[in-house]
């Protein structure tokens, strides 16, 4: 009966559709697949691994461009704005110029502030002996600005990016402005008809205009020569540290060390050779010199900044500094005369016309100042690694000491040497030495190339 009752309930269940398996003979087993479970099913006994959910992606949104960083790129130097990446070059994975070794080399063609000479050549008609003020008295040399023409010279950059990503960086540089020389010769014979030599002075006794003859017609034959140079350089080293970089551009701020020195020399050599005719000294030979140097040497500490912005090829960087410190200044005046009377011996005198015993010698003293500094160049990229730019640059000083600063044309006539020896000052004692602190500046134009690795 139970047997009848299994065939007869199989049965129905194969009519019924919902067993599709074959059965097999009696005594084998039946193998039923396993139905495919409904799409809202969940198998609670067998737990499957939840896929994670899509990660947003970084963006960096600048100049409303973006760019996605993966974890790789973000390990490196790739936070770049996508701007820079599609408007400068691909691939780019730092800020700024390729390469974290760089050196430039610029040529200078720069102009300095003139040095103001007071009146020291005069020419006149022979009733006025050259002194200023007299009828027709003109000034040959001096009542100028000496060495304001253009100076020649270069300015060397060696740099290194301290870490990958060109943030941290050291800065050496190296400038020089050659020596540039003023020159002035002027003489004559001392036959009737020539003219009139001299230099103007101030007598210290009298206070009234005067001057020393270098030709006089019938008395003396002679020619003076003023010679006056400059020459600028300086050198420093500085941190480099970027601040801002964002599309096309990089700001990054600097400080260090800066050193700058200035040498300049104003001097004047006369020879005359006096007529027989002229009382005590008739007969000999004079050459006489002074000589007024002065060097000016800046240590001070530096802070500046510096902007560069480019557009595919082209760029555009800018730099700006002030740098805070002692400057040195020291002084050097003196003179000779050397006299050779007519069958004599030589003999040699210290001081001259404008320096004497009462302003030579060597003296130094220390100044606060302040050199600020600015540069302005536009350049090509002409290579990944070679870029060729032009500018203009300007170096202030508000403090200097400069050898013209330093004439006093007021001279008391007692110490002026004669063949009898030095002179004996009676009187004021004048020329004095003058320390006066004037300004300075050198600025022009630059033309440069600059290698990166």
């Amino acid at each position: 009966m139970r047997i009848g009752f299994l065939a007869t309930l199989l049965a129905w269940l194969g009519f019924a559709g919902l067993v599709h398996a074959q059965p097999l003979a009696l005594g084998n087993r039946v193998s039923i697949p396993e139905p495919s479970p409904p799409s809202n099913y969940v198998d609670l006994g067998r737990p499957r691994p939840l896929k994670e959910p899509t990660k947003p992606s970084e963006q960096l949104s600048v100049c409303s461009h973006t760019q996605t960083v993966t974890d790789t790129e973000s390990k490196s130097c790739s936070w770049l704005p996508a701007c820079c990446k599609e408007l400068c070059m691909p691939e780019k994975t730092v800020c700024g110029p390729e390469g974290r070794v760089w050196a430039s080399a610029e040529y200078l063609l720069w102009w300095f502030e003139g040095n103001h000479v007071p009146p020291l050549v005069t020419t006149s008609p022979a009733a006025s002996s050259g002194i200023l003020g007299a009828p027709g008295t003109t000034v040959l040399f001096g009542d100028r600005s000496v060495e304001d023409e253009a100076h020649s010279g270069g300015r060397f950059t060696l740099g290194f990016w301290l870490n990958e990503c060109q943030t941290i960086g050291v800065e050496a540089g190296y400038l020089f402005l050659g020596s540039h020389s003023t020159e002035f010769t002027a003489g004559g014979s001392g036959l009737p008809g020539s003219p009139v030599i001299a230099r103007p002075i101030v007598n210290g006794i009298t206070g009234a205009e005067t001057a020393e003859l270098v030709s006089f017609p019938g008395a003396a034959a002679g020619n003076i020569h003023l010679l006056s140079s400059s020459r600028l350089e300086g050198t420093g080293i500085s941190g480099v540290a970027n601040i801002c970089c964002e599309c096309c551009y990089r700001v990054d701020v600097l400080a260090g060390f800066q050193y700058l020195e200035l040498r300049e020399g104003l001097g004047a050599s006369e020879f005359i050779a006096l007529s027989p005719s002229v009382p005590t000294i008739g007969g000999s030979t004079l050459a006489v010199a002074d000589q007024f140097d002065t060097r000016n040497e800046f240590y001070g500490g530096q802070l500046g900044a510096r902007a560069e912005y480019r557009w595919g090829r082209i760029f555009v960087n800018t730099t700006g500094s002030i740098a805070l410190g002692s400057n040195h200044e020291i002084i050097d005046i003196h003179g000779s005369t050397i006299i050779t009377p007519a069958g004599g011996a030589r003999t040699t005198v210290p001081g001259g016309i404008l320096a004497l015993p009462t302003n030579s010698g060597q003296f130094s003293r220390d100044r606060f100042a302040i050199v600020p500094q600015v540069g302005l160049n536009i350049g090509y990229q002409v290579t990944p690694h070679v870029r060729a730019f032009v500018g203009y640059g300007l170096l202030y000083v508000n403090s200097v000491v400069r050898p013209a600063a330093l004439i006093d044309r007021t001279v008391n006539l007692t110490q002026v040497p004669s063949n009898q020896g030095p002179g004996t000052l009676l009187g004021p004692a004048r020329p004095a030495l003058v320390l006066r602190d004037t300004e300075f500046w050198a600025q022009g134009v630059n033309f440069g190339v600059e290698v990166r690795y």
